[in-house]
Formats: C-alpha cells, structure tokens, sequence
C-alpha cells in the first residue's frame, strides 16, 4: 500500500462526504482552486493532519531525540571589528586567558548566538561557544566586564573586540529544528571525541543525568557571577527559554534529551506523511477532515458516521504507536 499524498487525501475527503463537489485538480487548479470548497477541503484535510499529531504529542511520532554540542559559552557585547570565524583567539586583557572560537557538532558551524545588533556596525550582543587551547589553562576564565582582544593565531585581528557581561545560555529551539517542547527530565550529558579538539578527545560511552531546577528556586541561587567552572549537575529555563547550567562548562559536552516535534504540515500537492504513521492508518486524517466539513455545513448525520470512522482509526493508531504501559513506585511512598 503506497502513501497517499495530500491531492488524494483532499479527494478521498471529497468523495467520502457525500458532496457532489468534483475531485480537485492538479498543479495551480490545486494550489490556487477556483471553487472555495476546494480551498475548504484542503484547509480540513491539512488541519486534521495537524491535529491528530498534536491530540497524540505521547505517541511515537511526536517524539524525538536529540544530541547537541555544547561548549563553554560567554555572553559578550562587541566593541569593534567584525564576526569571528572558527577556531579565531579570544585573549583577555587582564587574565591572559586563551579560548578559540568554537564550532557546532557540525564541525564547521560558528557557535554564535546572536542576540542583537549587528556584528559589521560593532553593535552585536551574543552567546559565544569556546574551546580551550593548548595555552588554556584549564580552570582559568575571564572576568566578568574584562575586555578581549581577538586574534588570528599569533596576529592580532582586533583589539578591544568583546567585552565579557556574563555566562553564555543555549537556545534549544534554535538549535533543533522543528522542536515543540522539550522534556526536562531526559536531560544527560556525555563526553564527546572526534571531534577535532585535541585538548578534548577523550570520549566515553557513560551519560551522566542532569536535574531542572524551575527558575523561581534557581534565582534564589548565587548569580552565574560567581559559578564555579566544571561539569554540571542541574539546570533551569531562563525567562527567555534559553538553558543555563549551574556551571561555566569546564569543556564541551553532548547533551542529549528527548522532545516532542512540531507537527508536519501538509502544503504541497504531492507532499506525503513524514512522521511515523503506518499507511494502512492514514484514513484518520480523511474522516477527521469530513468530521470538519459535516460540522461547517451542519450535517450532523455525516458527522457521527465519520466520528466513527475516526474513532476506529484512532483506537488502532494507539494500539500502534503508544509507548509501552508500566508501573513504577509512587513518589509518595517511602522507600
């Protein structure tokens, strides 16, 4: 059985309501119909695959898993210059501490997090991803308002280039495309290799778990001033989403969690389902889309046959792609 795509889903809508509507057609008569029940039937259809994915976020096809790069991230206000590129020298003016412009898992996208301005009129404010040197010593870091000349191995690019504000966040939802929300008790880390950095190479199979602490307690914490550097333990969701740990990271770690995906949406003639939904359980989204259309023209006996229908799909796509039912120990309970 091949998947269908959207036209079909939109016809066998059309069929399966009863309207006397003729089929939708093809290339601009599908992107632009003439016939306003058309655009409607296309509106439903892709509405109902919208929403049985986001009615079902525990099932298999909504979630995910993620594996991010994260390095030791300052927060600075650009001075001068321009945009740095990968591997370019961060060298503080009082501390003499050495950091190198660090990239992405990718190993070619800059860790830069732009928050505004603009780096080419000097006006840039950012988080900026780090990787330790082999003139880094190891513990050291800037101190906070310390300005930082920017080099190109031993050429100086820019003096007075960033000034340091503070310990750098991590926009997950930059970072991964098409996530929805994450779950915050998934969170663990572990030590990457092959990388490329040979100051950190080590790699290792264990992953260490890592606590949320919800904001309103972490703010009555020390401010990330005063962090200590080394490999956290917890960590909070800032006011403005953005992840802060309980550290300044001693070295880059892969932070791994689980997160539910934002749901496909259909636009295309020819687009078919791209998350996990067995093609012989399809038909959800066409009886869903004919319940939309019996409630927008008061049809109330097609509507109980195709809620139906739906049902039926419905209990079979849980029976599918539920996750497994267990029990656990309650939290209230003593040991």
């Amino acid at each position: 059985m091949a998947q269908q795509t959207y036209r079909q889903l939109v016809n066998k809508a059309i069929l399966e309501s009863g309207s006397t509507l003729s089929d939708i057609g093809t290339e601009s008569s599908f992107t632009s119909p003439s016939d306003k029940m058309h655009t409607r039937f296309k509106t439903w259809v892709a509405d109902a695959c919208k929403e049985i994915q986001m009615e079902n976020t525990e099932m298999e096809f909504s979630q995910k898993q993620a594996s991010i790069l994260i390095n030791p991230r300052v927060y600075v206000e650009q001075e001068d210059g321009n945009a740095p590129t990968a591997g370019q020298l961060y060298i503080g003016q009082d501390t003499g501490v050495e950091y190198a412009q660090a990239v992405k898992i990718d190993n070619s996208t800059v860790d830069i997090d732009l928050l505004s301005g603009n780096w080419n009129t000097g006006s840039a404010t950012a988080y900026v991803g780090l990787v330790a040197t082999g003139n880094t010593t190891l513990g050291d870091f800037f101190k906070i308002n310390e300005l930082v000349d920017l080099y190109s191995g031993a050429f100086l690019d820019t003096a007075d280039f960033v000034r340091i504000k503070g310990v750098g966040r991590y926009d997950l939802y930059s970072e991964i495309t098409g996530l929805l929300s994450y779950n915050r008790s998934t969170f663990y880390l572990s030590v990457p290799g092959g990388h490329g950095n040979t100051v950190f190479n080590d790699a290792s199979t264990t992953s260490t778990r890592i606590t949320h602490v919800p904001w309103a307690l972490w703010a009555e914490r020390p401010d990330h001033f005063t962090k200590t550097i080394g490999a956290p333990q917890y960590f909070t969701e800032a006011p403005n989403g953005h992840i802060e740990f309980d550290t300044i990271l001693d070295r880059p770690y892969i932070l791994h969690f689980n997160y539910e995906a934002a749901p496909q949406i259909l636009s295309g003639e020819t687009d078919t389902l791209t998350f996990d939904l067995p093609e012989q359980l399809e038909d959800i989204i066409v009886w869903k889309a004919v319940m939309h259309y019996a409630d927008h023209d008061n049809k109330n006996s097609i509507y109980m046959r195709a809620k139906k229908r739906y049902e039926w799909y419905l209990h079979r796509m849980i029976h599918a792609k539920s996750p497994e039912v267990t029990f656990n120990r309650s939290y209230f309970r003593g040991v």
